[in-house]
């Protein structure tokens, strides 16, 4: 028996397409429409390979095993150790995590999550000084400057240029992909590179050093920087400052590439006050790029329970 489902949400990379079609056969995922090649591998991967119930190693083998064992088991180790870690929850329902914070109290444990590879660093620069967010609707229809810093968007986000950004029709807009102008910030040229207005590619580790030369030029004090900031000559640099301020309404996106390199949510409060400093203008918005290779990452961490994962 053949059925179709339209209008799925993916849920893999942060870009929500919710313009999935997917195809079911006998009760399983037999086909994926619309979606990019990373999320119809999420459909279509995990339709065979998701678990259905607990496992235990035994020996060298993984075998099935009973809720209640599973379970008694978990207890058993949970009581035992001097300072569990209880790991993961991103692919938890909130009154999930609640509980795992109740049960991490109650042991003595410790709570952490795969943002700590991926976003943390963002949520702590945003507790300090604040989002100028907004919707990717208002970035589709009316950004005419679009920056992407640290995030190789064209493979780790695939739909995001063509849903909101360089190749998305706007409201605002007449044409739109000859209207926008896109600044790609990285340390080495990525895809996503190759369809930039402009590639700034800076030394690794030298995205505070960069976000903070371009807010001193925005102030007008290009008079202190140096000729060669991180490996951007500061030509550059001034020019990117220009496009930046005359831009109607921008929008940068960061990924991981300036949250887990050097200077962490430093980097990210730097970021935000960029655009404060452009809101001086014009209008500027800052977002991030969901990390859509974290909970792979995670995986490789030693923990005594993962939920979610």
């Amino acid at each position: 028996m053949e059925d179709k489902i339209r209008h799925v949400i993916c849920p893999y990379c942060g870009c929500l397409c919710d313009d999935i079609l997917i195809e079911m056969t006998n009760g399983q995922i037999s086909g994926v429409e619309n979606a990019c090649t990373l999320g119809a591998r999420k459909f279509l991967d995990d339709a065979g390979n998701r678990l259905k119930g607990p496992i235990m190693r035994k020996g060298d083998e993984w075998v099935d095993v009973s809720y209640e064992e599973a379970i008694e088991y978990t207890v058993k180790v949970l009581s035992e150790a001097d300072r569990p870690l209880l790991y993961g929850w991103s692919g938890c329902m909130t009154e999930t995590q609640a509980i795992g914070a109740h049960l991490a109290e109650l042991i003595g444990g410790i709570v952490d999550s795969t943002t700590s590879v991926c976003h943390g660093p963002s949520i702590l620069a945003i507790q300090e000084v604040g989002h100028p967010g907004c919707t990717l609707g208002q970035v589709k229809n009316r950004a005419d400057t679009i920056v992407y810093w640290g995030s190789n968007t064209i493979e780790a986000h695939p739909r995001h240029l063509s849903r909101y950004t360089n190749y998305a029709d706007a409201y605002f807009f007449h044409n739109a992909f000859r209207e926008r102008k896109v600044i790609v910030v990285d340390v080495r040229k990525t895809p996503t590179a190759e369809i930039a207005t402009e590639f700034v590619q800076i030394e690794q580790g030298g995205d505070y050093h960069v976000l903070s030369a371009l807010r001193a030029i925005i102030r007008e004090r290009e008079d202190i920087i140096p000729d060669m900031v991180a490996g951007v000559p500061k030509a550059q640099l001034i020019r990117v400052a220009d496009i930046c301020k005359q831009a109607k309404f921008g929008a940068l996106f960061f990924g991981v590439g300036i949250t887990m390199t050097g200077g962490k949510y430093k980097n990210i409060r730097n970021a935000i006050e960029l655009i404060s400093e452009l809101n001086r203008h014009t209008k500027w918005t800052i977002s991030m790029m969901s990390a859509a290779s974290a909970s792979f990452l995670a995986r490789m961490s030693t923990a005594v329970v993962s939920p979610g994962l």
